[in-house]
């Protein structure tokens, strides 16, 4: 609401891109294999649906441009320097045929679905509670508790496998 025109808009967002992109070149040029070295696999993993978590809680306190291009700028950094990454690492502990047949079905069904899923129920949501954008972020919470779970189990479970096949070809 506060830029007008849908120039402005597509301005303001190309200007925020291109900051993210800059922002996450530097930080896989300089952070990620220290971190993930620091961290482990489970905090990577871990790391994206609790940033998901703390932006649905911001945006739900204070529904601005500002706090959704700050969220967003947090999001896709930690995406793409911590979390991407170490979802890569999860795939060290399995079979190359295992590795490519969940990696299809997590490109293809997980991330698509879910996006569209995503997308259908918050148009859903936002009509329902009058357009209150504030609100609606309130309803993702369970499923970022849920991603959550999921990621720290994963997370556990390869670094499991990675014991496991460390001490059989010692």
């Amino acid at each position: 609401m506060t830029v007008t025109s849908s120039l402005g808009r597509r301005k303001l967002l190309a200007q925020i891109n291109s900051f993210i992109a800059i922002f996450i070149l530097a930080g896989q040029l300089t952070i990620t294999g220290h971190f993930l070295t620091v961290v482990g696999v489970t905090t990577a993993i871990c790391s994206a649906p609790v940033v998901a978590f703390l932006n649905l809680v911001a945006t739900a306190i204070w529904p601005t441009w500002v706090a959704i291009a700050i969220s967003e700028t947090l999001r896709k950094f930690v995406t793409y320097v911590v979390a991407r990454p170490g979802r890569e690492l999860l795939f060290t502990v399995v079979s190359q045929d295992e590795k490519y047949k969940a990696k299809v079905c997590i490109d293809v069904f997980v991330q698509r679905l879910g996006d569209a899923t995503a997308a259908g129920m918050y148009k859903l949501l936002f009509s329902t509670l009058n357009g209150r954008a504030s609100t609606v972020s309130l309803y993702g919470l369970p499923v970022c508790l849920l991603w959550i779970v999921i990621a720290f189990h994963l997370g556990r479970r390869q670094a499991e496998l990675a014991r496991v096949r460390t001490h059989s070809t010692s």
